[in-house]
């Protein structure tokens, strides 16, 4: 796959779950590709709020991480997002605040797609992220 392509899996049928947004996952998967190095190499990758794990799967496989993991309060986002990632060698996908997770680790980058404005407090959220890891992509809509 070129570089320059975007991939959504269709291995799920994600019709049953329009809040999720999935329609929005390739352009997005695009947008990041744009911005983050194709050479840059993630071996560990935290996605928070990972809906429904599509991005998360992109990028991890865009970027040949072997840790890849999720957060998301929803059952739903969760649930699907353990199929997403699934073909990774690890990962690990909890329903929890990021405020909230103890990892064992830190991570190469940590990515924040669409979430901050839902946030109560997100500079504290992105203080916590930036002791785990270096380097964040954080997405949010003009809108």
């Amino acid at each position: 796959m070129a570089n320059n392509e975007t991939k959504v899996s269709t291995q799920f049928d994600y019709s049953k779950y329009p809040h999720l947004h999935i329609e929005d996952s390739a352009n997005k998967i695009k947008e990041l590709s744009e911005v983050i190095p194709s050479d840059f190499r993630i071996r560990s990758l935290l996605d928070v709020g990972s809906d429904a794990g599509l991005i998360t799967q992109a990028i991890g496989e865009r970027h040949k991480a072997s840790q890849v993991d999720a957060l998301d309060l929803s059952d739903q986002a969760t649930e699907l997002t353990r199929i997403a990632l699934n073909s990774f060698p690890k990962s690990e996908v909890k329903q929890c605040t990021l405020e909230e997770y103890q990892p064992q680790r830190s991570y190469d980058m940590i990515m924040f797609i669409d979430v901050l404005e839902h946030l109560n407090d997100p500079v504290n959220t992105l203080k916590t992220a930036a002791k785990l890891s270096h380097f964040l992509a954080v997405r949010s809509p003009l809108e």
